[in-house]
């Protein structure tokens, strides 16, 4: 038997995909999520092939500000940052050091 964990679709926002599972916590702190009025959600040790275990957070009704992408780099230089428009992806991008 399959098991599966979801997690729901957000309408509008950012998905922050390939967070090594050890640094979400510290990526959730840097964007203030505690004090987010939205919706948003942290799965971490997720499996993935490429990292072995990594984390994700989607935050509903945020895009993320350059100040804010830079900062995760320092943190987690490998990131895919999505912005989801209408449940769909727009834009993916990776975050640099700048």
């Amino acid at each position: 038997m399959k098991k599966e964990l979801k997690v729901s679709a957000i309408e509008n926002g950012t998905v922050i995909d390939h967070i090594p599972a050890h640094a979400a916590l510290k990526v959730a702190q840097l964007l203030d999520l505690q004090n987010h009025v939205d919706l948003f959600s942290i799965a971490s040790n997720l499996q993935s092939k490429s990292q072995g275990k990594k984390a994700i957070i989607k935050i509903s009704g945020k895009y993320l500000t350059g100040d804010e992408a830079n900062k995760i780099a320092i943190i987690a230089p490998d990131v895919t940052v999505n912005i989801i428009k209408n449940f769909e992806v727009t834009e993916k991008k990776k975050v640099e050091l700048r």
